[in-house]
C-alpha cells in the first residue's frame, strides 16, 4: 500500500509541475506580445484591429504618434517631437520610424478591420524604451473633425 501512495505523489507532483511551467511559458509569451525588443537595423511589426460597435457604418482612421523615450537607465531621453533623440548621419528621430497607412478605412456595423503598423529602427539609433500611442478615430458626420473611437493604445519598443 506504501507503494501506491508514493507514485501517486510523483506523478502529482509531476502533473503539477508540467502546468506550473505551462502557465509561466504563457506568461512569457504574453509578456513579449506587449513589450517588442529590437536591434538598430530591424522592422517590428505591430497589428491593430477595430469592431465596429457604433451602431451604424462609420469611417476609421489610425493615427499613431511618438510619445516619449527613456534611457535603459530610465532617465527620460527625449520628448514627442523627438527633441532630444540623437539624430546622427545613420540615425533618424523617432516620429520617423513609423510606417502605416493613414487612409480612412469604411467598416460597417459590427465589421471588423485589421490593420499593420512597421516600426524601422535604424541603425545607430540610440539603445532605450520607446513609447507610441496609438489613435483610432472615426468620422461620425462626415466633417473634417475626427473623435476618438477608444481609449488610447501604447506601442513600447526596446532597443538594445
Amino acid at each position: 500500500m506504501k507503494s501506491k501512495r508514493g507514485i501517486e505523489l510523483s506523478v502529482n507532483f509531476l502533473v503539477m509541475t508540467i502546468l506550473a511551467i505551462a502557465v509561466f511559458s504563457m506568461g512569457i509569451v504574453f509578456v513579449n506580445k506587449i513589450f517588442s525588443t529590437v536591434r538598430g537595423g530591424e522592422t517590428k511589426a505591430f497589428g491593430v484591429g477595430i469592431l465596429n460597435e457604433a451602431g451604424a457604418e462609420k469611417t476609421f482612421k489610425l493615427d499613431v504618434l511618438f510619445s516619449k523615450a527613456f534611457e535603459p537607465d530610465n532617465d527620460r531621453m527625449c520628448d514627442s517631437n523627438g527633441d532630444g533623440c540623437e539624430d546622427t548621419k545613420d540615425s533618424t528621430v523617432p516620429p520617423d520610424w513609423l510606417t502605416y497607412n493613414t487612409q480612412e478605412h469604411p467598416l460597417k456595423n459590427h465589421e471588423q478591420g485589421s490593420y499593420a503598423i512597421a516600426i524601422h529602427v535604424p541603425k545607430g539609433a540610440q539603445r532605450g524604451t520607446y513609447i507610441y500611442d496609438v489613435n483610432v478615430l472615426y468620422n461620425e458626420d462626415g466633417s473634417d473633425v475626427d473623435d476618438d473611437y477608444d481609449s488610447v493604445q501604447k506601442i513600447w519598443v526596446t532597443v538594445i
